[in-house]
């Protein structure tokens, strides 16, 4: 069973992110915070990884570069709201920090679901 960590300071956004995960079957972990996503995915390490880039304590764009270097083969989902502006050009940057793929906010249940399956199943077929 795949083990997907959601990080979003939004305790709703995250809590409605870990329902739609779980009813398609994966294990969710979530934290609030980029420090305490990295201290998750250190002692309990994840096969994807889902950030919201405007995260207290560490960034999302920190949080990328960090676990990148650390765990080369995480895949990386990042997000951010459009209540923040346009989110275009802040995640296209989380794409050149390494983050795999990435979507603004909100986002339909069904279209979450078909990257998370796309990320995870590109993942299972280099192993």
């Amino acid at each position: 069973m795949p083990r997907v960590l959601v990080v979003d300071s939004d305790v709703r956004a995250r809590s409605d992110i870990r329902a739609a995960l779980e009813r398609a079957g994966h294990q969710v972990e979530e934290a609030g915070d980029g420090k305490a996503a990295i201290e998750l995915q250190e002692a309990h390490p994840c096969d994807l990884l889902i950030t919201e880039i405007f995260l207290p304590e560490k960034d999302g764009f920190e949080t990328i570069v960090e676990l990148r270097h650390t765990f080369p083969d995480l895949k990386i989902l990042a997000m951010s709201d459009r209540d923040r502006g346009a989110p275009e050009p802040y995640l296209r940057a989380a794409r050149l920090m390494g983050a795999n793929d990435s979507f603004a906010k909100p986002i339909s249940t069904e279209a979450l679901l078909q990257i998370v399956h796309d990320l995870l199943s590109s993942a299972q077929s280099k192993e």
